[in-house]
């Protein structure tokens, strides 16, 4: 058997509860809409490992629905696993340039309060279209030059605008 197939058997053996479900519905196709076909192999499913049990398991419900197939679930898988890279770029930019915080407590920010903080520099229609320039270079080169130039600026709209609501706060109390 060759290494990646197996390494593809043990992330899905990994898997419980709801997301083993769904799975175990695909692999054998149990409680699937007739006409569905079985995969040959567990190759569509090498994109779900280091993938939150959450995104796994909403990809795998929009197959089992019949909204996306095995392969749409793949590139979604590879997308998800984009995103989540770039955020790491984005938090580790705030953390590294931010002025108003400091380091030790950007570093410790769940993604969600960071958002918050932070607004346009986090947004994801924005981060959404760094996907294909991120996904061309090697993780060892770090963010793109785009990436950085834009978090720069829209960090500093970020910090100017909670300085203002800051100043608008203790000269309205």
């Amino acid at each position: 058997m060759p290494i990646p197939t197996w390494g593809t058997m043990t992330v899905l053996a990994r898997r419980t509860g709801p997301t083993w479900d769904l799975i175990d519905k695909l692999l054998t196709g149990v409680g699937m809409p007739p006409g569905y076909d079985v995969p040959k192999s567990v190759q569509a499913f090498n994109q779900i490992g280091n993938l939150p049990d959450e995104t796994v398991c909403q990809l795998l419900t929009r197959c089992v629905a019949g909204a996306i197939s095995l392969t749409d679930m793949q590139a979604e898988c590879k997308k998800s696993k984009w995103r989540i890279r770039i955020r790491e770029m984005v938090k580790e930019l705030i953390v590294d340039t931010a002025k108003l915080r400091s380091r030790s407590t950007l570093v410790l920010l769940p993604w969600p309060e960071l958002c918050g903080l932070y607004p346009l520099s986090t947004q994801e229609g924005m981060l959404e279209s760094f996907i294909q320039e991120v996904s061309l270079r090697p993780k060892s080169d770090g963010p793109p030059p785009s990436l950085r130039s834009t978090i720069a600026r829209l960090l500093a709209i970020d910090e100017k605008t909670a300085r203002t609501e800051v100043l608008f706060v203790i000269i309205v109390s």
